[in-house]
């Protein structure tokens, strides 16, 4: 096993591996480690992202990953279900902890009647990050069997979404976490936005806009 817990994206592990160990690395794997490193740090674009992470994305662009075409696939090509769930995910839209925390909930009545893929979800939490007062972003998913998945994000590193979700028996990192948790969907939500705001508001973290 081999863990780089300050590494930005996993596909950055893997690079290093493969080159630190003079292993292949062609068009094809060089296509797919980009993709991993671009979806991980957002674009290039999360705090944790370096300047070995651009060197490396400037030596698989080395390798003929074709940036355009991947970008798009990634971005810009998506199901019409997928902004229907946006549009469902944003009419259960709550700020909470003085606008500082902000979360909408799936339930799995809705997913199966607008038919929601497991990918449909990749990067919706980011709309709730964006929000210019928002520093804590969470999205709540009914899972059958009685769970609820958690998934959360943080804009500072002052405030460790992991530790929080080590709370319910998850983990992650600083500024991106999740958790599953057992019981109704309605419960799990207001369990954990009254622990939120117990942190955030107790912990004096500013909005991040007034």
């Amino acid at each position: 096993m081999h863990i780089d817990a300050d590494a930005p994206a996993t596909g950055q592990i893997l690079y290093e591996l493969l080159a630190g160990n003079d292993l292949p690395l062609d068009r094809d794997i060089a296509t797919n480690l980009f993709a991993a490193i671009s979806t991980d740090t957002g674009s290039f674009q999360y705090p944790q992202t370096s300047a070995r992470t651009y060197e490396i994305g400037a030596a698989l662009v080395r390798l003929g990953v074709p940036v355009g075409e991947i970008s798009r696939e990634l971005y810009d090509s998506y199901p019409l279900r997928r902004l229907e769930l946006l549009r469902a995910l944003l009419n259960s839209l709550k700020l909470t902890a003085e606008r500082r925390v902000a979360s909408f909930t799936l339930s799995m009545h809705t997913a199966n009647t607008l038919g929601v893929l497991p990918e449909d979800n990749e990067g919706l939490i980011d709309h709730l990050r964006g929000i210019d007062t928002v520093l804590i972003a969470v999205f709540f998913e009914e899972l059958p069997g009685g769970l609820v998945r958690i998934s959360m994000r943080s804009k500072t590193q002052q405030f460790d979404v992991s530790a929080m979700c080590g709370r319910y028996g998850g983990g992650g990192h600083k500024l991106a976490a999740g958790a599953r948790m057992r019981g109704e969907l309605a419960e799990v939500e207001a369990r954990v936005l009254a622990h939120l705001h117990e942190e955030v508001v107790a912990g004096g973290f500013p909005i991040a806009k007034p």
